[in-house]
């Protein structure tokens, strides 16, 4: 798939009506057993010079329970109950090494790097919630990931799930599993 390059930069609100959004490709997540109709999630990804951007878009699974935090978002947080989207990037695509970002329903972030929890990159998150829905918004700052951000035609492995516990797993590629499965990566071409 292709990754567009932002015009302009979204706002980071959880609310995704920015032009970005309107141009970028649309990323269906699925589950393999095809008994998501009722909470379908879709994703984004557009960047900039500076910034690798995403949006999430997920339906609630019906009768799951979505409880919120009062509490500051903390480093780290165990997310291995909530609903709950994962990025992995794989810059050189050796299906080896690669960045894991995960955001909640709350916007509640985890990284790892090779696996390594203790990789604590800055990235910037948004999310909105509603009774049905929940949305996130990120920024995640290119130095983070790489001494030099992509180029046009510049190639990415990309691995993007959903894991909703004990409900099921969409992923845009397949197969798809709560380890990483690097066969189930797919290339993101920088345009």
């Amino acid at each position: 798939f292709v990754c567009q390059t932002a015009r302009s930069r979204p706002r980071l609100d959880g609310h995704l009506e920015d032009e970005v959004w309107s141009r970028a490709t649309v990323l269906d997540l699925t589950s393999a057993q095809h008994d998501d109709d009722a909470w379908p999630a879709a994703a984004m990804l557009a960047y900039d010079d500076e910034f690798l951007f995403l949006a999430i878009s997920c339906k609630k699974a019906p009768g799951r329970p979505y409880p919120s935090s009062s509490e500051t978002r903390p480093r780290d947080p165990d997310l291995k109950g909530r609903d709950r989207v994962s990025i992995r990037i794989d810059l050189d695509r050796d299906y080896a090494s690669f960045y894991r970002l995960t955001a909640d329903h709350r916007g509640w972030t985890g990284e790892a790097c090779m696996e390594n929890v203790h990789w604590d990159p800055t990235w910037y998150v948004a999310s909105e919630e509603t009774e049905t829905d929940w949305t996130v918004e990120a920024a995640i700052p290119l130095r983070e990931l790489t001494a030099q951000g992509p180029r046009a035609t510049d190639v990415w492995a990309i691995g993007l799930q959903r894991i909703l516990p004990g409900v099921g797993i969409q992923s845009f590629t397949k197969p798809a599993a709560i380890e990483p499965r690097p066969e189930g990566f797919a290339l993101m071409i920088f345009q």
